[in-house]
């Protein structure tokens, strides 16, 4: 039995208690991953809020369930939501280049990450990371990317594929990470 906490972006946390819901939804979701994109055993990369919600534990079952291991980057959603109500944009931007820094990282150590999760900011954040570098999603050795947030729209879609994923594969989820 695990004890969630939603989100709180929207509004205060509220606690709820689910026994096997999330194993069982990405089980089946993974189902639905194509395998040249989503290899089996791939390790993977979770960039995006995670905190006491169940998106991490999902991610990390997902890729447990597909046998690989994951690594992740949190970010903490109820924080930036501080940093612009303060309007500390220099802060919020601080904040964010620390959340890249420690994916770039990551992605550097050789743990032939070839899969992640991530939000669409953060997707676009990281990839503009790796050009300064001279290197790419797709250089950096990521086949496959489910992504899912209130940014996630069609134009956003067509510019990520057009512009950040260099031949990486994303299947997007539903567009909202309170999911």
């Amino acid at each position: 039995v695990y004890v969630f906490e939603t989100g709180g972006t929207t509004g205060i946390p509220k606690s709820r208690i689910n026994c096997e819901d999330f194993r069982i939804d990405y089980e089946v979701f993974s189902k639905a991953l194509p395998d040249q994109h989503f290899p089996k055993g791939a390790n993977w990369l979770m960039l995006g809020p995670s905190g006491p919600r169940r998106l991490r534990l999902s991610v990390e079952h997902l890729t447990q369930h597909r046998g690989g291991i994951c690594f992740c980057v949190d970010l903490d959603p109820r924080w930036v939501i501080k940093l612009i109500k303060k309007g500390w944009m220099e802060h919020l931007q601080a904040y964010k280049d620390h959340v890249i820094d420690q994916a770039v990282s990551i992605l550097q150590a050789n743990h032939d990450i070839q899969c992640m999760f991530t939000t669409p900011k953060l997707l676009e954040s990281l990839a503009l990371r790796l050009e300064s570098m001279g290197t790419s999603i797709g250089k950096m050795g990521i086949k496959g990317i489910f992504s899912g947030g209130t940014e996630f729209t069609p134009q956003w879609n067509r510019f990520a594929h057009e512009e950040l994923l260099d031949g990486a594969f994303m299947q997007q989820v539903y567009g909202n990470t309170l999911m």
